[in-house]
């Protein structure tokens, strides 16, 4: 399965959240943003 890793820098260190398929991304610099995994991987496919 394809997937899409965030990384956020917390207390020095990364906390890595992996997103699969459908589920919208959340950023905490972009609130705005509503792209899924699926969606993102999709770019430049057609």
């Amino acid at each position: 399965m394809r997937q899409v890793t965030v990384c956020l820098w917390v207390n020095r260190q990364y906390e890595d959240t992996v997103y699969q398929g459908d589920t919208p991304i959340h950023s905490t610099v972009v609130p705005e943003f509503n792209l899924s995994a699926t969606q993102i991987l999709a770019f430049g496919q057609n």
